[in-house]
């Protein structure tokens, strides 16, 4: 929902097909799969997204190349839209294996990594929308490098999830541990998880989670010896290397965030630029 809107109000948006490199397909698929996860009729899963092809591809824009200069955006994993015949259904339904959706780029939050040669990773959306240069400047990469990190690490996690990780962060006087638990709680408010990361030198991200949410600033093999030392680990790092890279994250806050979809004039190009600038170039040279 966070791309569509930042899409319709976008400066490159034309209205006129005939001077269009792209053609964004719009669809609201988080909801529709969330509505239909774990359906047991299979025809009634995959309804909307068969219906979203066949109307697509009645249209004449789509004829021009087969649909390889159009595209969607998706805002869970795109395993999430991959049914498999030959495993185990555990709810998703099946647009990205659709033929015409084949030859289309997919924009994803995760892409497959074998069977995705037509998917392109996107940035997970934050709660932070900017609408100025100043207020990216001032708000996040300032800030970013002006706040005192007391913490060497620290680990956001639901009790009894990674007990392992919890534990070594609550018997480290280094460590900040935000214990979530279940119901509304302080995981479920941005400024908490915010101090928490931001009063740290180095925030846990386990195994486990999707690919496109990890950062791996620093990685240590949980099979590793060094999983069993994770403090020692990290007070090896000197701190001038810790500013370098903290200080080459701060850079990158700009591509990785997604402005305010009203924001005019922003001064940098945020997650929704980038995506449709290298995306341009890339079905372009398809299609050629």
């Amino acid at each position: 929902m966070i791309f569509n809107a930042r899409v319709e109000n976008h400066p490159c948006r034309t209205l006129d097909p005939t001077r269009a490199a792209l053609f964004y397909v719009p669809f609201y698929d988080g909801l529709h799969a969330s509505s239909k996860f774990k359906e047991a009729n299979l025809t009634a899963r995959d309804e909307l997204a068969v219906d979203l092809v066949d109307y697509v591809q009645s249209q004449p824009w789509w004829k021009k190349h087969n649909g390889r200069d159009h595209f969607i955006a998706l805002g869970r994993t795109a395993w999430d839209f991959m049914r498999v015949t030959d495993g185990p259904d555990f709810g998703a339904n099946s647009l990205l294996n659709l033929p015409a959706v084949k030859n289309m780029s997919v924009l994803t939050v995760e892409r497959h990594p074998w069977q995705g040669s037509n998917q392109h990773g996107l940035p997970y959306p934050s709660y932070f929308h900017p609408s100025t240069w100043q207020e990216m400047v001032v708000a996040w990469q300032k800030r970013g490098r002006g706040m005192d990190r007391p913490h060497l690490f620290s680990f956001i996690e639901k009790v009894a999830v990674r007990d392992e990780f919890i534990r070594k962060c609550g018997e480290s006087t280094r460590c900040m541990l935000l214990k979530c638990g279940s119901g509304a709680g302080k995981c479920h408010e941005p400024s908490e998880v915010l101090k928490v990361m931001s009063e740290s030198q180095f925030c846990l991200q386990a195994p486990g989670d999707s690919f496109t949410r990890r950062t791996y600033s620093v990685y240590i093999d949980e099979k590793s010896d060094a999983s069993k030392r994770i403090e020692e680990e990290l007070l090896k790092f000197p701190n001038e290397k810790v500013t370098a890279m903290r200080e080459m994250l701060i850079e990158l806050i700009p591509s990785l965030s997604y402005a305010h979809p009203n924001a005019t004039n922003l001064g940098f190009g945020d997650a929704v630029d980038v995506a449709l600038a290298s995306l341009a170039k890339h079905i372009q040279k398809m299609i050629r």
